[in-house]
């Protein structure tokens, strides 16, 4: 059973604002057997959908948030291989101005793994590089946090409260000592760090099962 919470998206195809599908069960869902229940560190626990369906009209964006979950996947399976000249899909809301195109494109996802609640996600934009006339992608921000529930909020409300990675737009990753020997490194900038990882961990590690969760959260045919 799956343990992901939400996934949204943010200035994807027909998506401006960030949307979102989240996965976890209501009061109209605990009559049926439609719900697991996954417990946290904490003791308390939390009530995860094991399906849901999508309705709506036509053209109302359905199939798009499962387009923005293949890309995410695209992106985290491999870009790790990416090299510096290939060009990167980007698809930004379709209605924006010339300048609101120029935003970048962000996923986000929440999910458990080993009692943790952990959020992840990345962004990435379109640029014209200095003294070049081609326009390119390069990933603009990239974060991997544990989450707590915030006590102060009347929802089901997590926020983040221990930074596990953070890379920046140029490349630059800064870790938590507590997770990862080294403190900082670089990577290219067309490449994800989560990548990074399902491509150089070993496959028993931590860090290669929350790539493994990543990366499985749709099937993309061949």
């Amino acid at each position: 059973m799956s343990n992901i919470v939400s996934f949204r998206a943010k200035n994807f195809r027909s998506y401006k604002d960030e949307q979102e599908i989240s996965f976890l069960a209501i009061d109209d869902d605990f009559s049926s057997d439609n719900f697991h229940e996954v417990e946290l560190e904490d003791g308390k626990s939390i009530k995860l959908l094991n399906s849901a369906v999508i309705y709506g009209a036509n053209a109302a964006g359905k199939s798009n948030i499962i387009l923005a979950m293949k890309a995410f996947v695209y992106f985290v399976n491999g870009s790790a291989g990416f090299n510096y000249a290939e060009r990167l899909p980007f698809e930004p809301f379709k209605l924006s101005s010339p300048n609101d195109k120029k935003e970048a494109i962000k996923f986000t996802i929440d999910f458990i793994y080993d009692k943790k609640f952990y959020r992840y996600s990345f962004s990435y934009k379109e640029i014209a590089p200095e003294a070049e006339k081609s326009i390119d992608v390069i990933f603009f921000e990239e974060s991997f946090d544990i989450c707590q529930k915030n006590e102060d909020s009347e929802f089901d409300e997590y926020v983040p409260c221990e930074n596990i990675f953070i890379r920046n737009s140029d490349g630059i990753v800064e870790c938590n000592a507590n997770y990862f020997q080294l403190q900082s490194t670089r990577i290219q900038k067309k490449q994800l760090f989560m990548s990074r990882i399902g491509l150089d961990s070993e496959e028993d590690t931590w860090e290669f099962s929350i790539y493994q969760i990543l990366t499985s959260i749709i099937s993309i045919p061949n």
